[in-house]
């Protein structure tokens, strides 16, 4: 009996640490908030550091655009429509050539734009085409080539920032200098 209760009583005084420590305080005494440092990824799988301005977050000192077949040189003289005709086209031939999830891209839905004096910003829906897969591979899910993006663009600088479908969460962000033909 003794020992029934033994176990019973070190279960539960277990059970009560382990539920303490995963609703603990898992703050770093700093002030509560974390600026996460803007990279990029180049087609090796290096990542490097980009600068920010601080007072509007727009990277400076971007790597030169990626070596894609197929990708559109920035418009000379950029207006709204010849920018979101760029970003659109950009954004087809950078995902196919990148994510290997994509064979194709079946849409792009351009879900707003912004002018600004000093650039533009484009938003957009993006539906792939799922790359035929062989063997065992594992099912994908219905959304696994949906996804939202936002790009940028002030002068020579193009900003992709990839957002998660269904909650618009940003995923990454990828900054480049671009030129024109």
């Amino acid at each position: 009996m003794r020992r029934r209760t033994l176990l019973a009583a070190t279960a539960t005084a277990l059970g009560t640490v382990t539920v303490a420590g995963c609703l603990g305080d898992d703050s770093n005494d700093g002030d509560g908030t974390t600026s996460p440092v803007p990279t990029t990824q180049s087609m090796s799988g290096r990542t490097d550091t980009v600068t920010t301005t601080g007072a509007d977050s727009f990277p400076e000192n971007c790597p030169d655009e990626p070596d894609i077949d197929g990708l559109p040189a920035r418009p000379e003289n950029p207006t709204e429509s010849t920018v979101v005709d760029y970003v659109r086209e950009f954004e087809a031939a950078y995902v196919v050539a990148t994510d290997e999830n994509y064979a194709a891209i079946d849409s792009i839905t351009v879900t707003g734009t912004t002018a600004g004096d000093d650039g533009y910003e484009v938003e957009m829906a993006v539906e792939g085409v799922e790359a035929t897969r062989t063997g065992t591979a594992t099912q994908q899910p219905d959304d696994a080539t949906s996804h939202r993006v936002t790009y940028r663009l002030r002068g020579q600088t193009l900003v992709r920032e990839l957002r998660g479908y269904a909650a618009g969460r940003a995923i990454s962000e990828d900054c480049w200098t671009v030129s024109t033909a």
